[in-house]
């Protein structure tokens, strides 16, 4: 898949991480044998002990979005980076108990929130492979990544699982985590997940063990999976960091899903576009622009057909 993207910072930028941490995070991903400083989760595990009050993410509610009348201020929910690890660790430590275990691959499709971070932070945390698919996947398309991932387990919200009882692959998953409102009986839903009061430490991982399987969008053939292991994802937020450094003030909103890893290894907050790529509104300039403003953003990573949209909407 060809990935189009353009970075715009607002304002003055630079510096990257500070030069004392530097040498402790060029360790992370690249240790040898199976250690916890391995796992690409340890990024979070660090930021969360350096400045544990810092916002991690901020995200516009669902019900918020709905009623607003595209003028007046969009509010927000945030969370720090602590709360946001001690939530990954609650999660991480009830999905084992419900029978999910290192080198599993967990189906996450889930739109862009808070939900679909905590869910694929949680399964990597736990050494699982937290396979993406993007919330506008085609059904026949969910069936091929289904045969070449064999999942264990799913993480949804209870419309997905309705559309997916239609596809064999995913129809008879052993594990089902719901997110969100449901009517029917799952394993177990996040929300119950988020509460668990027990607790666990990172899994130790090689650094070539897979984190993360993505999906092309299949619009030239068939889908093709791409296997990205904990080194690969250390490794690719260190090349941005030299060279789009962040400074740690910086407030990033990143329309692709797959950037916002990169801005909580860096440290920085990341800003939730509220808009779904997947049903375009002429309301998504505006809100954008909106989350820009309030949120006071100094960088946006977004896709040159937005970027166009946005500046039509500011002229």
């Amino acid at each position: 898949m060809h990935l189009s993207f353009t970075k715009v910072y607002f304002g003055i930028g630079g510096g990257g991480m500070k030069e004392n941490l530097r040498a402790e995070y060029n360790t992370i991903g690249f240790c040898e044998g199976k250690v916890k400083e391995n796992n690409i989760i340890y990024f979070l595990h660090k930021h969360a002990k350096l400045f544990p009050q810092k916002i991690a993410l901020e995200w516009v509610t669902k019900k918020t979005l709905q009623s607003w009348d595209g003028i007046a201020e969009l509010r927000t929910e945030s969370i720090t980076y602590k709360d946001f690890a001690d939530k990954l660790n609650a999660i991480s430590s009830g999905l084992k108990k419900i029978g999910i275990a290192k080198g599993d691959r967990v189906i996450i499709f889930v739109p862009l929130s808070i939900e679909l971070y905590l869910s694929m932070f949680a399964v990597q945390r736990l050494g699982g492979i937290a396979v993406f698919l993007d919330s506008w996947a085609r059904k026949d398309h969910l069936g091929v990544c289904a045969q070449v991932v064999k999942p264990k387990a799913m993480i949804s919200f209870e419309k997905a699982f309705d559309l997916c009882s239609a596809v064999p692959e995913l129809a008879n998953i052993q594990i089902r985590v719901v997110v969100g409102p449901h009517e029917r009986g799952y394993t177990s839903d996040l929300e119950s997940l988020i509460r668990n009061s027990e607790t666990s430490d990172i899994e130790p991982v090689r650094s070539n063990d897979t984190a993360l399987i993505t999906f092309t969008t299949g619009s030239s053939g068939v889908p093709k999976g791409a296997d990205r292991t904990h080194r690969f994802l250390a490794a690719q937020h260190r090349a941005l960091d030299r060279v789009i450094p962040y400074n740690e003030s910086d407030r990033d909103l990143p329309v692709f899903p797959i950037f916002s890893l990169n801005n909580l290894a860096g440290g920085v907050t990341t800003v939730l576009p509220a808009i779904d790529l997947a049903a375009p509104s002429d309301k998504d300039a505006a809100i954008i622009v909106n989350q820009i403003r309030l949120g006071k953003v100094t960088c946006c990573t977004i896709s040159p057909s937005i970027f166009v949209n946005i500046a039509e909407y500011c002229h």
